[in-house]
């Protein structure tokens, strides 16, 4: 309280200070007209109470706009595959040929997991990618086989809703035999295993193992890396085993050496998206992108160049490099599937570098 009333008498004095010499001024400015006002007329002050209400200031936040996270693999290509009604001996009086058969299966059971019941009586699962590449139980890559469907020796071909599938080594002391994984065969609408024991019913499912590793060149959700991207200069194949550049035939030796010397540290992609290529190592590993396409995994295996058992001697301009059978067509490198064919691109790898540095 003593403080308010020494506010209101200091705030009245001054006031009327104010005033007294706001009249002497306006007194002078006048001049004689008007008369100086005595000290007992002195105006007393009034105040006026004014209210200010404080307007809130909208100062936007900013705010980052998440980019959009964008899969490779659309839900069409992630469906479980359906058995193509023509393949279905039950559905066809007329059987296709051999070739056209075992072609059948393969695309039918490519990219996809099969649980099977081994001899000792357990369930096992086995996935099937493209390019013939096999996962094992474990998620690791066999690197050793290339996986196919066919018929044995010992299966009538009047019996083409049969087939074997095989794993053909690649390497070591068994290079180039084959073995049979199981035998499939359709009946009753269903997809059974026989060969031992009574048959029993397989469980086959699209293996997201598979498509990553190997992803669709024809996904529509894939991000084409233009414009802004920056990429490499591609490298220049080797002219010495160049079809369009040489007339014979090159030895082995040097067909390896120079394949090897193409894709060491390099980046293979297909045509468009480097985001999506291998990485092939000087020190033997080599790496394949994750499904965000950000991050990187490299199986146990070490890669090479090596010729595929698969695939004719004649055809000498095709190699096998890690998972990949690679091929010079029309002056282009080109990546060989059984359906059709990839234009690939080799470019320095950032990836290998960063690795030796």
């Amino acid at each position: 309280m003593r403080r308010s009333g020494l506010v209101l008498v200091i705030l009245s004095i001054t006031t009327t200070a104010f005033a007294a010499c706001a009249s002497d001024s306006a007194g002078e400015s006048v001049g004689e007209a008007a008369a100086a006002p005595s000290a007992t007329s002195a105006v007393v002050p009034t105040f006026t109470r004014v209210t200010v209400t404080p307007v809130p200031i909208d100062t936007p936040v900013p705010t980052s706009t998440p980019e959009p996270v964008v899969s490779k693999i659309t839900d069409e290509q992630l469906a479980d595959p359906i058995f193509p009604d023509w393949l279905d001996p039950e559905l066809n009086d007329e059987q296709p040929e051999d070739e056209v058969v075992f072609e059948g299966w393969r695309e039918f059971l490519t990219n996809t997991v099969m649980e099977y019941v081994d001899p000792s009586g357990a369930t096992q699962s086995v996935n099937f990618c493209d390019d013939g590449v096999v996962f094992n139980t474990d998620g690791t890559v066999n690197s050793e086989v290339t996986w196919g469907a066919t018929r044995t020796a010992s299966m009538s071909s009047r019996q083409w809703g049969k087939i074997a599938m095989t794993a053909t080594f690649l390497l070591g002391e068994n290079q180039g035999r084959t073995f049979t994984f199981f035998v499939v065969s359709r009946e009753d609408g269903k997809v059974m295993q026989t060969g031992w024991g009574p048959p029993v019913e397989m469980k086959i499912t699209r293996s997201t193992t598979c498509l990553e590793m190997f992803p669709p060149d024809n996904s529509e959700a894939a991000v084409h890396m233009t414009g802004d991207a920056e990429v490499e200069t591609i490298r220049e194949f080797p002219s010495s085993i160049d079809p369009a550049s040489v007339t014979e035939q090159p030895t082995d030796e040097a067909i390896l050496a120079g394949w090897t010397a193409y894709v060491t540290d390099g980046l293979v992609y297909p045509e468009g998206y480097p985001q999506w290529g291998q990485h092939f190592c000087a020190d033997g590993s080599f790496w394949w992108p994750t499904s965000d396409a950000e991050t990187f995994e490299s199986g146990e295996s070490v890669w090479e160049v090596k010729r595929n058992p698969a695939i004719s001697s004649s055809e000498w301009q095709t190699v096998r490099v890690g998972f990949l059978d690679l091929s010079r067509e029309d002056g282009m490198t080109v990546r060989k599937r059984e359906r059709e064919s990839t234009v690939m691109h080799v470019t320095t790898s950032q990836l290998c570098l960063d690795r030796i540095g």
